[in-house]
């Protein structure tokens, strides 16, 4: 028998956070909050996410806290974009920290979580490498990557925006627009 479970606070008011556990022949297979508001489909949609993450065993922490992040929605992240809605990303309640997921891979991490610092660091240097890949398409993502790994001497396995850091972030975004010839 699978049942879903209201662990508390038990309020009747719909903007109150409520904690769950699915249990499957009474043995807890994930746990997640959930408001009334938000509706019966939200609700089966993040027990199902919290079965998935149970079942791979996947805990992803925050580097910032240490703390555990959680799976969920794309309305938690961005309320005002629904086209996000259905995506998955790894939240830290704590510190905010988040990142996205891999599409259809039950939750498995774009890179690491990022305070909102980095995900402005991070997207200023997406920027400045996406307008190369535009400038010259002959080169494909994977040269574009090779050279700047060798333009910022780190391993080819390292370089990935996705991975860096502020700073390595900004070094980024000084070699491409340096470099705007490569």
């Amino acid at each position: 028998m699978i049942a879903i479970v209201n662990c508390g606070p038990f309020d009747a008011r719909n903007d109150v956070d409520n904690q769950y556990e699915i249990k499957a022949n009474n043995k807890v297979m994930g746990r997640f909050s959930h408001k009334r508001e938000d509706g019966l489909a939200i609700c089966l949609e993040k027990a199902a996410w919290a079965v998935a993450d149970y079942e791979n065993n996947r805990t992803v922490l925050c580097d910032y806290c240490k703390m555990s992040a959680k799976l969920v929605s794309g309305k938690q992240i961005y309320p005002h974009r629904k086209d996000l809605w259905k995506r998955k990303y790894w939240l830290c309640s704590r510190c905010h920290a988040y990142v996205g997921t891999h599409k259809n891979s039950n939750g498995k991490p774009l890179g690491r979580l990022a305070n909102a610092e980095l995900r402005a660091a991070r997207a200023l240097a997406h920027n400045e490498f996406d307008d190369r890949l535009w400038k010259y398409p002959d080169l494909s993502r994977t040269d574009m990557y090779a050279w700047l790994s060798a333009s910022l001497m780190i391993p080819k396995a390292k370089c990935h925006i996705g991975q860096f850091e502020v700073a390595q972030c900004h070094a980024a975004i000084k070699v491409l627009r340096d470099n705007n010839g490569l």
